[in-house]
Parts: C-alpha cells; structure tokens; sequence
C-alpha cells in the first residue's frame, strides 16, 4: 500500500500532546510537536472515537517553489479515547497515523482502528499485570516501576511495526490502471462508483486473535478527492454539504474559486467533522490542478499556522478564537450554525479597490477616445474596419487574449465581478438544482450513494465549463464584444459564467493552472478543427437541428471516431446526469431512412468498446426496441 511512515500519540496530562512512535524512521520535515498536535486535535479529550486527515509537506521548499517537486504525504489519523480507573483525567487519549504518498491510504481506515485496540489492549495487560502484583502485596520498587514502562514501550514499538508491516502488505499492484479518459468516463461520465471501487479483503493478527477486514479502494478519484467510509457511509460528502449550506454553497465555491482565505469553523463538533467539511468543498473542483496540495489544510491549531504563508488557503479549525480573528480570513464557514460570513473589512477593502480601479479606467477610456466615440461605438450595430482590426491585433497570446484586450480596449468589468457575494444565474439554477435533488435524503437513504456519485458528476462538469471557459479565447472575445459594443456579431450564447472564468483568470492558481491546462478544449484524440464536440452536444440538445445537418454531423462521426480512446473521449461529453446518449438512440427512430442508417452504425460502432455497451444497456426500453430493430435492418 506503499505507507511511508506510521506514528503513534497519546495526551500526557503534564507534557500534553507528545509522539510516541515513529517508524520506520522519524519524519524529517516537521517536528514531533507539530505532529502530535494534528494527531491529537482540539477536544479530542471529549470524544470515544474520531477520523482525521491531514497532509505533511516538505519545508525546505518556499511557497513560490513548484508544487509538483514538493514532498507531500496524506495522512490518516484514528483517535480513541478509553476509560480507566485510577488514571487521572479517567482515560486515556490515544492516535495512530499512516502517511503516504497516494490516496489509497484512506481505505486502511477500519484496519487503524482494529490495530489501535490491540494498542490499548496491550496497555491493558501491562497494568493487569501491574495490577495483580499489587493485590498479591508484593512490593514494587523504582526500578520495578521503570522496568514496566520499559517493557510496555518496548511491547508497543513491536507492535507498531508489526502495524507498519501488514499495512504494506495490502498489495495494489494486481489494481487495474485507468486513463485520464477512462477515469473521467467511469467517475463523472457513468457516475456510478459501484464499477470503479475494488474491494480487498486482508488480515490483521496479533497473537492468537485474527481479525478479516475487507478494504474498498477507490480507483477514479481525481487529484482533489479523498475518500473513505465509516460503517459503510462515505465522509467526504458534497451531497452533505449542499444539504447543510443550501445556496450559500456557491459563495464558498466562489470563495474558493477567487482563491480567497477560507476557514471552516467548529467548536461543537468533532475535528473528524471539520475535516470531512474541508475535504468537501475542495472536491467542488476535482480538476483544479494542486488545490489540495497547495491550499488545502484540512485541520490546523494555533499550533499549526504554516498555512497563514498560503494565498488563498483552505483551513479547517476547532478553536474559537479563529472566528474572532478576523484578519486571518476572508470567508468565515461556521458549520454549527451552517452559515457562511464573508469579512466585512474585506468587503470594505474590495470596495476601495474597486473605486480605485474605476478611476484608472476612466483615464484610459479618456486618453482613449473622446466620449462621443465611445458612445457610438457602444451602440453601433456594426463595428467600423478599425475597430474590427483593434480585436484582431491582440490575438497574439492565446492564454492572455483576455488581458490583452482588457488593457486594449479599456473594457469595463462588472463592479461585482470578482466579488464573493456575487452568484451568476448559472450559479443559482445550478444549486437549485441539487437542493431540489438531495432534500429528504439523509446519508442512510437508500440510494444516498447513487446520489452523491450524481452530485459529484454534476460539480465536474459544472468547474471544468468554468475552467474551459477561462481558456476559450473565442467566447471570450465574444463577451468582450457585447460589452464593448453593446451586442456580439455571432448568434452563439455566451454562458454567464464567463464572468467567474475572467476573474479566475486573475488568480495565481489560473497562472499555475496554465501549465497543465494549455488549452481549455478536452479533446484530445478527436481533433476539434474536424469535430468541435462541444458544440455538437449542444446542437444535438437543442432539437433544432434540420435533417440535412444531422446526416453530415452523423457522417462525420463514423469517418472519424473509430478508435477506442476516440469513441470513450466522445463518450465523456454525453454524461449520464444531462441524459447520456440519448440524443444519439433517438436518431434510430428518426423519419429518414438514412438517418436510422446512421443512427445504428454510430450505436454500433460506440457498442465495439465495453464503456458504450454498458451505457446502451442503460438506455429505455423504448429506445432500446428501436435499436434492436433498426440493428436488424442493418445487419441485412
């Protein structure tokens, strides 16, 4: 399972939280301290039993180095608490931890909390031990008391490394291995995570008890989403969070988006809570690259403030005071109260900048042109030969085209253009939309699963409209040209999220996007020049396309999707929560012989790999007869 490292904390009543055990060597980046107080968080005292997740980076790195070569480990973290008698404070206060360099780690969960009793049971033996020798009236001297801790010490770093040691031998070697289109396909395409979880049964013995754990690992997770369950019920839950902040939901997305200070706050919950809480938000943007390497710190204390040198930080918290600092946030999520409270000197900040880069507009459009030219240009239907030559000369820097003309043209932006508290009218269809489809249901619903696959479907599609739309240089001159002009010479709809794709475009995490995403287009085996597969969805959606259009868009199809990764990256662009195929199935039953021709070839031929055979197993019945029907014709 590839763990790197395993430790072991307790809470000492004198010297606090301290680190036991660490194997196989200590960790070099961080100090015992710091990981004993993540291990142990905030009111762990108060809990039986408690699941956290924290990350470890390398600190000989500076903020500005490259995420990609830094040391980053994810870490799990059980945390029990059990009563004894004669113990001051009652019980005892115990965590162990496993870091690795992958996420597969997460589903080691039940076998941590198996090996943690064994753990306390060994504790358990020493003081019987101890114990019997006391009511037995033997004496027990210094050194008899200093040969126990020895012992028990001893006993316990055995019994960590034996934990160390069953943990590696669960072996991922034999799990398949998908594709970016592969992964995209069964994750957000199919959304339905029965097909992509492998589950594992292993073993954990420890002297004559054996205890069989069976492991579900997950196969398709992007680079943002952590996963694992407790009694069955996944933790990290986006269906969870819709339910809890309803439409404020989109105001932690935009916060997040607009890389802005978050903190997720909960002084009457477990830590565990908080975590799962971050870890939700941050699965928002499955393919934002490195939000949860660089920004994301799912707990942290006064302690632990590494993150305050982070821009636009994710933190989650326990401790009250955080709530009063507000310096140290721009967007305070109180999960007690399920609100969400944007800091008001922020709000007054903004405002300022804003006044400040309206004055500055004002001069350039001054220096620009005089005010009765910039009136008829806004209204002219047509824009004059030197205008259009004005759009076209700044083409020159395809990820900065934005900019450029921004800077050109002295575009105005809208005032609330980056603002937090701004939701767009995709923003608030969008979220109606989930409220509509999660309420009633609870994490014990039947179906709860099925939901929260849909959930994170719809999240993918929703982010990477976003993150095309920040490197779309067409859309983006063309909302360019219905601000300048007033109106835009194409007939093409602009979605409204241009606007949170510009201000996006003005973070550091779209600069440090620009290297994974050089283009906002996800085709990448079908050529766009030949087939713009976006804009064919669209058009097949629409309902308005005439016959003569359907047959060339259909022929187009079969000459040139053939192969296996053509047909699943065409396959990622019919998801099943907008519908799946079933713009294509409905063109066997079209009027046009040569349609329902076309129509059944297409079907075939998505047929020949196992992803589309399943996907036309999924169509109605009704849909389906007429397949089989038209498949017969064809065949003879």
């Amino acid at each position: 399972m590839d763990i790197e490292y395993i430790f072991l904390a307790e809470f000492d009543i004198d010297k606090g939280s301290i680190l036991k055990v660490q194997h196989p060597t200590v960790y070099p980046y961080d100090s015992e301290y710091s990981i004993a107080n993540l291990m142990l968080p905030d009111g762990s005292h108060n809990c039986v039993e408690d699941t956290t997740v924290f990350f470890l980076r390398s600190k000989h790195n500076n903020p500005s180095d490259d995420a990609d070569n830094e040391t980053f480990y994810h870490v799990l973290n059980v945390q029990k608490q059990k009563k004894y008698e004669g113990v001051r404070r009652g019980a005892r206060v115990k965590s162990l931890a496993i870091a690795s360099k992958k996420p597969y780690c997460f589903s080691l969960r039940d076998l941590l909390s198996k090996a943690l009793d064994q753990i306390f049971d060994a504790y358990d033996h020493t003081m019987y031990s101890k114990e019997r020798r006391k009511s037995d009236d033997m004496d027990l001297s210094e050194l008899d008391i200093q040969d126990d801790a020895k012992l028990i010490d001893n006993l316990v770093q055995t019994l960590v490394e034996h934990i160390f040691e069953t943990c590696n031998g669960v072996k991922i070697s034999n799990l398949p291995i998908y594709s970016d289109q592969e992964r995209i396909f069964w994750r957000y395409a199919l959304a339905k995570s029965k097909f992509t979880n492998y589950n594992h049964t292993t073993s954990f013995q420890y002297g004559n008890k054996v205890d069989h754990i069976t492991l579900s690992i997950p196969l398709c997770l992007s680079e943002n989403e952590i996963q694992y369950r407790i009694n069955g019920i996944t933790q990290v839950s986006l269906c969870r969070l819709v339910s809890t902040f309803k439409e404020d939901t989109m105001l932690i997305y935009n916060a997040i988006l607009y890389q802005k200070r978050v903190i997720f706050f909960s002084s009457q919950q477990l830590a565990g809570q908080v975590v799962n809480t971050v870890l939700s938000a941050v699965a928002m943007f499955p393919e934002m690259h490195n939000l949860l390497k660089t920004r994301t710190f799912p707990y942290a204390s006064f302690s632990n403030l590494e993150f305050l040198d982070v821009e636009g930080y994710i933190v989650g918290v326990c401790n009250p005071m955080f709530a009063y600092r507000e310096e140290y946030y721009d967007v305070l999520v109180d999960i007690d109260k399920s609100e969400v409270k944007v800091n008001q000197s922020f709000t007054q900040v903004h405002k300022e900048r804003k006044k400040i880069e309206k004055k500055e507009k004002k001069e350039k459009k001054k220096q620009r042109a005089s005010k009765t030219n910039i009136m008829d240009a806004k209204h002219s239907t047509e824009p004059s030969p030197q205008e259009k030559s004005l759009f076209d000369s700044v083409l020159t820097d395809t990820l900065d085209i934005i900019d450029s003309i921004g800077h050109t043209v002295g575009v105005t932006r809208p005032k609330t253009f980056d603002d937090i508290c701004y939701l767009t009218q995709d923003d608030l269809y969008f979220i109606k939309d989930l409220i509509e489809l999660i309420q009633f249901k609870t994490p014990k619903s039947s179906g709860f699963e099925i939901l929260e696959d849909l959930i994170r479907s719809k999240f993918y599609y929703y982010s990477k409209e976003i993150i095309d739309l920040a490197f779309d240089q067409e859309k983006q001159i063309l909302y360019q040209q219905q601000i300048y002009y007033g109106t835009s010479s194409a007939h093409e709809s602009i979605s409204d999220n241009i606007k949170k794709a510009l201000a996006w475009r003005a973070t550091s995490s779209f600069k440090h996007n620009k290297k994974k995403y050089r283009s906002g287009k996800r085709q990448i085996y079908i050529s766009p020049e030949i087939i713009d597969l976006k804009s064919c969805v669209q058009k097949l959606r629409s309902n308005i396309l005439n016959e003569e259009e359907l047959i060339t868009m259909f022929q187009l199809f079969i000459k040139h999707i053939n192969s296996r990764e053509e047909i699943l990256e065409f396959l990622t662009f019919f998801p099943e929560n907008e519908g799946g195929i079933h713009p294509i199935a409905l063109c066997t039953l079209h009027s046009s012989e040569l349609m329902r021709l076309l129509g059944v070839s297409f079907l075939r031929k998505i047929e020949s790999i196992d992803e589309g055979k399943l996907l036309v197993q999924n169509m109605n019945m009704f849909l389906l007869l007429g397949y089989d029907r038209g498949a017969k014709l064809y065949n003879n």
